[in-house]
């Protein structure tokens, strides 16, 4: 089930309000952690999934059982306000206790 994104209190407004953001990105199951101008003139939006579990690449299942933080990843967007825009996240990653995998990665 899909959900709304939420914004959380590290957002910074730069001129763009919160739900005109979340609409442009057009990303569900988020939640904005940070909105910043880095030195080079891009715009890094910081985010984080706000569904819980993933499904086992091995076995197919359902798993809710948190494994580790995966590295954080700048993913390119389509401009913002002209500004060229990366989406920067840190997928959970999730242990399969039904087969012992723990490729399984947020969905």
């Amino acid at each position: 089930m899909l959900s709304t994104p939420t914004l959380t209190r590290g957002y910074t407004n730069m001129g763009i309000s919160p739900e005109l953001l979340l609409t442009i990105l057009g990303l569900p199951n988020i939640e904005i952690e940070s909105v910043s101008l880095n030195s080079a003139g891009e715009l890094e939006i910081r985010v984080k999934s706000i569904t819980e579990g993933a499904v086992c690449h091995n076995c197919g299942r359902r798993i809710n059982k948190p494994y580790y933080p995966g590295k954080e990843v700048r993913l390119r967007h389509l401009p913002v306000c002209g500004y060229p825009t990366y989406i920067l996240i840190a997928p959970l990653r999730y242990q399969c206790e039904h087969c012992d995998g723990n490729q399984g990665k947020r969905i």
